[in-house]
């Protein structure tokens, strides 16, 4: 959403970034609230690990939460990890957007067979970035999460998250090189993808979708 005074509208409309800072000062807690949670729940350790894993989660959808082997009602306390994970992610919208725009450009360029163009360079640059950070901060994360019970129901998803980053960084490599994936690496790729949308703790990783889209590429 672009900032600007929107058709019909009296007054001025804030970017999406600056709606959720207004929506701070307002009195709201979308944004504090979950940082407190991951504080409390990195006990004293680092929390940008702990940051950095809830932001490419999000609660399951159509409340299924449920169904996962806890029963929600009113007086349930929200201090779990999924009590701090965005409902709908950030970091995997603005990955997924990235993602776009590179498998875009490459549909666009010349097709010589080779490397990637220039610009499409620069766009993979930008999707490599975050998936290395994803496929790292397991090891920052884990110490964490097996040493707080609390947390410990996650750890799978976050070895899911660095394996599932490490598998689309081979995919950025083979495009850098101008190489198809073998039939054989796509079809491992892909159920290894299946296995990591299965959920933990009532969270599921968010940016899957992206991801498929560069494994199924050409």
């Amino acid at each position: 959403m672009v900032a600007g005074y929107g058709e019909g509208c009296t007054g001025y409309v804030p970017a999406a970034g600056g709606i959720s800072t207004l929506l701070e000062t307002l009195g709201l807690q979308h944004k504090r609230a979950p940082e407190k949670i991951l504080t409390q729940l990195a006990a004293g350790r680092e929390v940008a690990p702990l940051r950095t894993f809830a932001s490419v989660l999000e609660p399951v959808k159509e409340y299924k939460r449920h169904f996962q082997g806890m029963k929600y009602t009113t007086q349930t306390p929200l201090n779990r990890l999924v009590d701090a994970a965005p409902a709908e992610s950030d970091a995997a919208r603005e990955f997924g957007v990235a993602v776009d725009k590179l498998l875009q450009l490459r549909q666009n360029a010349p097709q010589t067979g080779s490397a990637l163009t220039a610009e499409s360079k620069v766009a993979a640059v930008a999707v490599a970035t975050s998936l290395r950070q994803w496929q790292l901060n397991d090891a920052l994360v884990r110490p964490m999460l097996l040493a707080q019970p609390s947390l410990q129901e996650y750890a799978p998803l976050s070895a899911q998250l660095s394996s599932i980053s490490a598998l689309a960084l081979v995919r950025l490599r083979q495009m850098e090189k101008g190489e198809k994936p073998s039939t054989a690496w796509q079809t491992a790729a892909l159920k290894q993808l299946d296995a990591a949308k299965a959920p933990a703790g009532q969270a599921e990783l968010a940016m899957i979708a992206s991801v498929r889209k560069l494994i199924e590429s050409k």
